[in-house]
């Protein structure tokens, strides 16, 4: 069994996803980071000397800017509930493994093989981005949550390159990365962010046993007390 939590990674969630986890022992926590990422959201990360600094465009340095900017909103840190995710898998025994690729190589591939009208695209809505408040990103994500074919079929059609790299390639690769693990492991539970949660169940194997709580669910108290209710007395097995 495999249970897919969609997260967002500015909203504070970290409470949630570590209840789930603690509740369900699962053997296997498979989460949306590779080793760098987890090292330096935990604090153990030491830059290698010998390294050359990376040239890294400031339109992408300005994302992890403004996710860090939009996470304190919420009162948290960008992404902190992948790294509860992580604690909360080990302190429960099971395997964490880091299914994600290296993201800044990602990005700047994505930048490099942008076309013009996509770099400049994606320049006007960064600009946005760094101005929008709570309630637009609460806005937007009512808006996937609604309608999330509509809602990607509109990305891909303006964003085609960023789509196909940092979401169409990341989920077959955790695709990979779930299908090997279940060699292993009888239950398990994958933590990535919301929009990767169709992708990669579509790729995973039709005789495997998926189930999803996805991000408006764990956002809409009712629904997440339910969920919690639910598998305190065990409803999922």
């Amino acid at each position: 069994m495999l249970l897919i939590i969609g997260t967002g990674h500015v909203f504070k969630m970290e409470e949630q996803v570590r209840f789930i986890i603690k509740n369900t022992w699962p053997d296997a926590v498979l989460v949306e980071l590779d080793e760098k990422r987890f090292q330096v959201m935990d604090g153990t990360y030491e830059h290698p000397k010998d390294t050359k600094p990376i040239k890294i465009p400031g339109i992408v340095k300005s994302l992890g800017r403004t996710q860090s900017r939009t996470a304190s909103q919420f009162g948290t840190y960008a992404g902190m509930e992948l790294l509860e995710a992580c604690r909360a898998g080990k302190a429960a025994g099971a395997e964490v493994i880091l299914m994600d690729g290296d993201v800044v190589e990602m990005l700047l591939r994505m930048w490099d093989e942008m076309s013009l009208i996509e770099k400049l695209r994606w320049r006007f809505s960064g600009m946005k981005d760094r101005k929008s408040s709570r309630r637009d990103v609460e806005k937007t994500q009512k808006e996937f949550s609604d309608n999330e074919k509509e809602y990607m079929g509109h990305m891909r059609r303006r964003y085609p390159s960023m789509m196909r790299i940092l979401l169409d390639e990341r989920n077959e690769a955790m695709a990979k990365k779930i299908v090997e693990a279940s060699a292993r492991h009888k239950k398990m539970i994958a933590v990535v962010g919301d929009a990767h949660v169709e992708g990669i169940s579509r790729l995973l194997p039709e005789d495997m046993d998926v189930r999803k709580v996805r991000l408006a669910d764990i956002r809409d108290e009712q629904k997440i007390g339910k969920l919690m209710a639910d598998i305190w007395y065990e409803r999922l097995e």
